[in-house]
């Protein structure tokens, strides 16, 4: 390590220090051999730099330096000097507790640092610097997370910067601290990249100069571009300085791909690069004496999806399947015929002038797949070859049943006689020799390693009988549930138990697997009609009107009802099914009458009682009439339901006025 001083050379050799003399801004530099390591990184060819603790307060102390510098050369004592880089283990990372460092200076050699933390112990720090100038200069990790309150400015000399660590800076926010940096795109980029307040960064480290407006000319170039587009987008872009037009050669402009607006996830384009959304940034070098580095404001950009409003590429695959067609010495009739069958349903969708772009990407790859499989003649069967290998093995599996064998084996038989009915499916023609030999001898081998049942198997039966159980074994099952599916699956569920119960009168795997099957169909048919009745239900709840009920019963019925709204007869289990039906029955069964239209019932019907013992021949035949219907409209919202408050007071007041 360098430590920085005003100290002279006799000084340094008077307290015995090995040391190597180089100018620093006017100051002596004096390289403290015990105070650090070197090792030879071969990948990257050059002198990497790890501090050494154990001596690292003594030599402070020892000297009384305030400043740390980091080496740029090393004599290696047979070769000459060599540059140096920090080491990836870091000086900083776990540093004894210090009170003098006030300034840290990391040369230009390092170009990335990722010590978490690097400067918690540096009570006294000041200022730290990072002398490198060229560009993708990163801080990776919390290094600025813990820091110490005396820290006030961070210098960054960099022309261009990666993205940084998000925790690069997390712990500025609460101490006044500036970062200084050479540019506006450094200053954005970090602010993208970290988060940090805007205003702790300052440009203050560049020549000067103005700053470039760079801006995208989309009258110029295609903002959407096809997957598989050669060479990408072909941006362009105009340069403006203090609102002039520059000239810049297009290939000294640098265009930089991201998948974020933030412009923090770097896309490298090819063929290759996935259809989608991207923004697209364009960076102009500085000029000497002229202006700064300049950068665009990202662009949003599209990668459609292959053969998009393009239908000259599915020409193209069109004509390119011609030629094969016209092969018809050396492919099959039936791959040739597979191939113009997608060649014809293609040159529709040419012909048809609102196709969309799914309809013109899937009419081409529907051709390069057929083209990527067609059959040689060469390469398949013959007649006799492929009944004597063929045709004739096959129907003795054909027919194989599950039965007689244990499970796992007739899986794996299965799936290879699955595997292999797909292929024999496209015939002899459809499909190489190579191909359904390979298929056909698997399936030997599955047969082969069938595994005869020594017992009968009652897993599945056990499965379907423990699954009805739930209803079966409730006491209040018939009560409850639709009377029909109850008894089917009680039924079924009665004749899997006496299996059960008495295995020794059992004489066929199949009388168990049926039963099984029975068990199962008639408790998918219970949970069927349970469904049924609970959106029965959920229409009646529905009807429901809440002016007439309590507050608290009525917001029961609200929540029972969404409950089951969210029940479905494809993924709800019959056990949440009985639930949400029992649930919402209850709720209903338990609202309560607004004790407002319970009083006013009963008020009216007082007034009913007291109508009905006026004495007619008082009145006209007209209008005893008019009481006589206003009593009966006052009997009928008493017997109502669902009679509201307004009704009970227009019966009453009808009465009244009769």
């Amino acid at each position: 390590m360098i430590l920085k001083k005003l100290l002279s050379c006799a000084a340094a050799v008077a307290i015995a220090v090995s040391s190597l003399s180089c100018a620093v801004t006017g100051f002596a530099v004096y390289t403290i051999d015990n105070c650090f390591t070197y090792k030879y990184n071969t990948s990257k060819s050059i002198y990497q730099a790890t501090f050494d603790k154990t001596n690292y307060v003594s030599v402070l102390n020892e000297l009384g330096k305030t400043e740390i510098v980091m080496p740029e050369t090393y004599n290696d004592g047979s070769n000459g000097m060599h540059n140096v880089e920090l080491s990836s283990t870091g000086f900083l990372t776990s540093a004894v507790s210090d009170d003098l460092v006030t300034k840290i200076t990391f040369n230009g050699n390092v170009s990335s640092f990722a010590s978490a933390n690097a400067f918690k112990g540096f009570s006294k720090l000041e200022t730290v610097e990072f002398k490198y100038t060229g560009s993708g200069f990163r801080l990776n990790g919390g290094v600025f997370s813990t820091i110490p309150t005396s820290l006030k400015d961070i210098y960054i000399y960099a022309e261009t910067v990666g993205a940084f660590s998000s925790l690069a800076f997390s712990g500025l926010s609460d101490i006044s601290v500036k970062v200084h940096v050479a540019n506006d795109r450094v200053k954005n980029d970090i602010i993208t990249s970290t988060g940090i307040d805007n205003s702790k960064i300052v440009v203050d480290l560049g020549s000067g100069l103005p700053t470039p407006v760079v801006t995208f000319d989309t009258e110029k170039f295609e903002t959407s571009i096809p997957y598989g587009t050669e060479g990408g987008f072909k941006p362009v872009v105009t340069v403006k300085v203090n609102d002039k037009p520059v000239e810049v050669k297009a290939e000294d402009v640098t265009y930089e791909l991201f998948s974020d607006n933030k412009c923090t996830q770097k896309v490298t384009y090819s063929t290759t690069t996935r259809p989608g959304t991207y923004y697209l940034r364009a960076t102009v070098p500085a000029v000497a004496e002229q202006y700064e580095i300049g950068m665009s404001d990202p662009l949003e950009v599209t990668i459609t999806e292959k053969y998009q409003s393009n239908k000259d590429n599915l020409q193209s695959i069109i004509d390119s399947a011609k030629v094969e067609l016209a092969k018809t010495d050396v492919y099959t009739s039936v791959s040739l015929q597979q191939l113009q069958t997608a060649v014809t349903a293609a040159e529709t969708v040419m012909k048809n002038l609102d196709a969309t772009r799914t309809e013109i990407s899937n009419a081409g790859l529907a051709i390069e797949e057929i083209m990527d499989n067609l059959v040689k003649t060469s390469d398949i069967l013959s007649e006799d070859d492929w009944k004597e290998k063929i045709d004739r093995p096959y129907q003795s599996y054909r027919n194989t049943q599950p039965t007689n064998y244990t499970s796992d084996s007739f899986e794996a038989f299965s799936k290879a006689r699955e595997e292999f009915e797909e292929l024999y499916s496209k015939g002899r023609e459809g499909v190489t020799s190579e191909v359904i030999l390979d298929a056909m001898a698997k399936l030997e081998d599955a047969f082969d390693n069938l595994v005869d049942r020594t017992e009968f198997d009652y897993t599945e039966l056990e499965n379907a009988i423990a699954s009805a159980e739930l209803v079966v074994t409730d006491p209040d099952a018939e009560s409850k549930y639709p009377a029909d599916a109850f008894k089917a699956l009680k039924d079924a569920y009665d004749a899997g138990k006496a299996i059960l119960d008495d295995k020794e009168s059992v004489n066929s795997q199949v009388t168990i697997y049926n039963t099984a099957s029975e068990i199962n169909r008639t408790l998918n048919a219970f949970a069927e009609a349970v469904y049924n009745e609970l959106q029965d239900a959920i229409s009646e709840a529905k009807k429901l009107k809440e002016e007439l009920y309590t507050a608290e019963s009525y917001a029961k019925v609200t929540t029972a009802l969404e409950a089951a709204k969210g029940i479905t007869l494809e993924e709800s289990a019959l056990a949440d099914i009985v639930k949400a039906k029992e649930e919402l029955a209850a709720a209903v069964e338990g609202l309560e009458i607004d004790p407002a239209i319970a009083t006013g019932k009963e008020e009216l019907s007082k007034a009913v009682e007291a109508a009905k013992e006026i004495d007619s021949s008082k009145f006209t035949a007209e209008s005893y009439e008019q009481l006589t219907k206003a009593i009966e409209k006052a009997e009928k919202v008493i017997t109502d339901k669902n009679s509201t408050k307004n009704d009970i007071d227009a019966a009453k007041a009808a009465l009244e006025e009769a």
